[in-house]
């Protein structure tokens, strides 16, 4: 179990009832078997619509949805995104991309 599918759990902890994987798949709009693949660990970076489902149903920004599926699939791996999370504090994604796109200091 990774980081993009404890999302979906810390969310699936709050229901009050058990929501097996066939209902959670009708509610994220993907198959039991994609379910059952998140849950076991991601191997390939799920579609930008799936990774959107998620995140609406979690209510998890974006962007923290997308960084943890690219740091689980091992995207992130080998650049500064990668470093996102250091010395215990995590720095948002927005953040990251502003660092990343700003002119460099003279």
């Amino acid at each position: 179990m990774g980081s993009f599918w404890n999302i979906i759990q810390t969310e699936l902890d709050r229901e009050r009832f058990t929501v097996s994987d066939r209902k959670l798949a009708e509610r994220l709009g993907v198959s039991p078997t994609t379910i059952g693949n998140w849950r076991e660990g991601i191997k390939n970076l799920p579609s930008r619509r799936n990774l959107r489902a998620v995140a609406d149903f979690t209510g998890t920004a974006y962007e923290e949805v997308l960084l943890a599926a690219l740091s689980e699939t091992g995207h992130a791996e080998g650049t500064r995104l990668a470093n996102l999370e250091r010395g215990g504090r995590r720095q948002s994604f927005t953040a990251w991309e502003q660092e990343r796109t700003s002119p460099p200091d003279r």
